[in-house]
């Protein structure tokens, strides 16, 4: 395939998910809203506690889908059906274990935790076990589906993709419409409508890729070299991954057992926030991850680097477009979102707002060091950072510090964890240019923010109501920010491809308009 028609299929699925993310934004922001309407600040705080598992697994999936993608991806690179129906079949028994495993701990160790440890109301216990109980086994059908997500993301159909995850959060929408309605225990209720979501989107994968994919087909025949390798690589990538949301999980029990419930719920609303971030940053990032795998283990690595380039580019400033209106009015923001002006939400969100921005970085390298297999020293070195999070933030509370102080523990470590990823990405690819690196991307991103961040605030002060604001303010920020990129942050390269795009639908509304 051509770099021509590779663009082509970039901009394609990009389409689907820009849609996607449109969609699945408002609608995750709306059932935020009813959510805390319906259960309320203290049952808000109890569910962010105890659905922590199904967060980690969320994480968890995302990780084994892109370790999962890369051996397929290479496989699909060989025209290797033998090879692609291996890759399924050892990673369906990889995931049917580690999910048993998960389950076993969390009907002893989980339950043991849950009664001796947790700060929770005793008249809300009984409701705090079923609700752990069904995000448990939702746990299940979400590292099943796994293998066939996967297939989809590898095969670049992510028209399906779009579908089902858009599916999944207007049934979300569905159910606390449906709850917030309904007479009964309204937190128990919300843990089953999960519950059934998780078994319905679980089906559409399998059903996909059973009547799509023909080479996906269980085998009972092992690989052990194959198992060897995924194990290996997944384990790793999952250790990464699982350290980062651990410690999250980990600051959330611990505010849990220092200030309780309400300060959880808080929390849970900045959560919420920078899952938005995460969102739109795989929403950008998701059309590129297959062909930058493609890239590396074809040796296109002239291509490779653009696409590096490009992803650094599309994902900060794509979100720094919405992140600079949102940081200075977040206070009007959740005054009209959830009917909300504590300080502390406010303080909480815009710091998730900061370190959303640093960790959205990582994405491009971590997915060249995953092609080149390098994951076990990457993931050792990096995490170390990320795990410092939990002690110091345990010390920081113990000697009376405020919930806040782990928010700014974790914007510090984020920074010293990714100036460890840049310097792993110069070791194990030989191909990156550090210095340009700097040159095209740190230095203007650093002063296209600054610049930015200083124009929205001066315009924030002018005595507008807010629903002139908001809008007005992320206009402003969108052209300033479009139009510093374009002078400074872009490339000679990147500048012509931009003016193609412009020129090829400038001409298309001319033909349109005959």
């Amino acid at each position: 395939m051509s770099s021509s028609q590779r663009n082509k299929r970039i901009a394609k699925n990009s389409l689907f998910l820009y849609i996607r993310m449109v969609v699945v934004l408002i609608a995750n922001l709306y059932t935020v809203r009813l959510v805390f309407k319906t259960l309320g600040v203290i049952d808000y705080g109890i569910f962010d506690v105890i659905t922590g598992i199904t967060t980690i697994l969320i994480t968890v999936t995302g990780v084994l889908s892109t370790a999962t993608q890369r051996f397929y991806s290479i496989s699909f690179g060989e025209k290797n059906l033998e090879k692609i129906s291996l890759v399924f079949s050892t990673s369906l028994k990889i995931y049917f274990g580690l999910s048993m495993i998960i389950i076993l701990f969390g009907q002893t160790i989980g339950v043991w935790f849950i009664n001796s440890k947790l700060n929770m109301p005793i008249e809300r216990l009984p409701a705090v076990h079923m609700v752990f109980q069904f995000s448990l086994f939702s746990s299940f059908f979400m590292l099943m589906q796994v293998p066939y997500f996967s297939a989809v993301i590898a095969k670049e159909d992510l028209d399906v993709f779009s579908f089902i995850s858009l599916l999944e959060v207007l049934l979300k929408v569905l159910s606390i419409s449906i709850i917030s309605k309904a007479e009964g225990d309204k937190l128990i209720f919300y843990g089953i409508a999960l519950f059934i979501i998780s078994i319905l989107v679980f089906l559409c994968y399998f059903i996909f890729a059973y009547l799509k994919y023909p080479f996906l087909r269980f085998k009972s025949k092992t690989d052990k070299v194959l198992l060897n390798e995924l194990v290996s690589f997944s384990s790793w990538s999952l250790f990464g991954s699982l350290a980062s949301v651990s410690i999250n999980q980990f600051i959330t029990i611990l505010m849990n057992i220092s200030f309780g419930p309400s300060v959880n719920a808080t929390r849970a609303i900045s959560l919420q926030v920078y899952g938005v971030l995460g969102s739109l940053t795989s929403s950008i990032f998701l059309a590129l991850r297959p062909q930058m795998i493609q890239s590396y283990s074809e040796k296109s690595f002239n291509y490779l680097n653009s696409l590096f380039n490009f992803s650094n580019k599309a994902i900060y400033y794509g979100l720094l477009i919405i992140c600079i209106p949102l940081f200075i009015e977040m206070e009007s923001i959740l005054v009209f979102w959830l009917s909300n002006n504590d300080p502390q939400t406010i303080l909480f969100c815009r710091l998730i707002l900061v370190y959303g921005l640093i960790m959205a970085l990582n994405n491009p390298i971590s997915i060249i060091i995953q092609a080149t297999g390098h994951v076990k020293v990457y993931h050792l070195i990096v995490e170390f950072f990320t795990l410092l999070c939990g002690p110091i933030s345990l010390i920081l509370f113990k000697a009376g510090f405020s919930p806040s102080s782990s928010y700014y523990v974790i914007i510090l470590m984020s920074i010293f964890a990714h100036v460890a990823r840049v310097i792993l990405l110069r070791k194990f690819y030989n191909e990156f240019d550090f210095p340009y690196y700097i040159k095209s991307f740190l230095v203007p991103a650093f002063a296209v923010t600054f610049i930015a961040f200083f124009t929205g605030f001066l315009f924030s002060k002018i005595d507008t109501g807010f629903y002139i604001r908001i809008p007005v303010g992320l206009l402003i920020s969108l052209i300033i920010i479009s139009v510093l990129v374009y002078f400074f942050g872009l490339s000679g390269s990147e500048k012509l491809e931009v003016k193609k795009i412009y020129e090829n639908i400038k001409l298309r509304l001319i033909k349109n308009g005959r």
